[in-house]
């Protein structure tokens, strides 16, 4: 099976969109977190409409993404997951076998909307075609509720937690992006 030219034209429009409206985020986002967390969501999307559950791009591509060091790649990796936008299913110590991620979209529409990044409708509703098409490749039906707490207890979707929790990570977040003085380098 393999991604028609007009999925792969749609997921980069996709693309453009989502960094623009992470440029709008305050505390403004480092560049290479924003391109990290784009291509990483355009890469998840490719992979599941080609059948697979999981990407495992590996730190090397991860850092060409966002054109920055390896090191600041896994601290743009730590954020991506304080996100819910990647979750960690394998942890393999580097070698041939690279850590395997989940790619959950509906966390960056989560994000955006939390960090006031006025995302357009187009966007959210791009996402979430994405997913819907998907949806039935990848693991979202049939992963435990252990794997992913951000996206069960997202009050978005209905999860048992606080809207106050989510608040509090992206604070969290939003503060550690300050103490880093926006050069993220």
């Amino acid at each position: 099976m393999t991604l028609t030219k007009h999925k792969a034209d749609a997921i980069n429009r996709m693309g453009v969109r989502l960094r623009e409206a992470l440029k709008r985020c305050d505390p403004r986002l480092p560049d290479s977190l924003r391109l990290m967390a784009v291509h990483t969501l355009k890469f998840g999307i490719s992979k599941a409409y080609l059948g697979h559950s999981e990407i495992h791009p590996g730190m090397k591509k991860m850092s060409g993404w966002g054109k920055c060091s390896e090191r600041t790649a896994q601290r743009n990796a730590k954020h991506l997951e304080d996100w819910g936008l990647i979750t960690k299913i394998s942890d393999e110590k580097g070698g041939r076998r690279s850590t395997r991620y989940w790619v959950e979209p509906e966390a960056v529409i989560r994000f955006l909307m939390i960090e006031n990044a006025n995302p357009h409708p187009d966007l959210i509703t791009e996402i979430r075609e994405f997913v819907a098409d998907t949806r039935g490749d990848t693991r979202g039906d049939t992963c435990p509720d252990t794997c992913h707490p951000g996206l069960r207890s997202s009050p978005l979707l209905g999860g048992d937690k606080s809207a106050s929790h989510q608040g509090e990570k992206s604070r969290s977040l939003s503060q550690d992006l300050k103490s880093h003085g926006g050069d993220y380098e």
